[in-house]
């Protein structure tokens, strides 16, 4: 007789998407970024629809275009596969997480006057209040380098942050719009 443990189930699966989510320089297809390095990352995880990140590539060359790569996890679907008898029995059981990968370009000029937005943004990293909630999101950056920051926030974020969540806001719209015009046909 077999067991179920649908809760142990859905932990694998959760792990599984997360790696990918963060790691979309290990997603194929590789030709898009191959020999580009990440520089940051952006994410958005709802509590009850798709989660999805944003990575941009950029050759350290001064000629080279920046590159961004989406990873979105269809959490609902993969949910309901695991939750309900009758989806997972038409659809496995299985703890593969369902993930779609699209690339876009960045034009330079509309990139560079972000980055020299969030350049100039100042916050602070102590004494902030601390929310308190149920549902809500999860939010963050991700810098890459030597020097490797990684900020994460629930819903809104500190008020004290909020110069940075309204920017990375704009540039997640800004990264999903070139994603579709790279994608027209989709």
């Amino acid at each position: 007789m077999v067991m179920e443990n649908r809760q142990s189930e859905f932990n694998e699966l959760s792990r599984r998407a997360i790696i990918l989510l963060e790691g979309a320089d290990r997603i194929e297809p590789q030709d898009p970024i191959r020999n580009l390095p990440p520089q940051f990352r952006l994410w958005h995880y709802p509590a009850f629809s798709a989660h999805k990140s944003w990575t941009i590539f950029k050759s350290r060359s001064q000629n080279s275009q920046s590159v961004v790569r989406e990873v979105t996890w269809d959490f609902l679907a993969d949910n309901a596969r695991l939750d309900d008898p009758l989806v997972g029995l038409k659809q496995g059981f299985h703890t593969n997480p369902t993930v779609v990968v699209r690339d876009g370009k960045l034009p330079d000029d509309e990139f560079s006057i972000l980055i020299e937005e969030g350049r100039r943004l100042n916050i602070p990293l102590i004494g902030i209040e601390q929310g308190v909630g149920l549902d809500g999101e999860i939010s963050g950056i991700e810098l890459f380098g030597f020097d490797r920051v990684r900020l994460e926030w629930w819903c809104e974020g500190p008020m004290e942050w909020r110069a940075l969540t309204d920017w990375v806001e704009k540039f997640r719209v800004f990264l999903s719009n070139q994603i579709e015009r790279s994608n027209p046909n989709e």
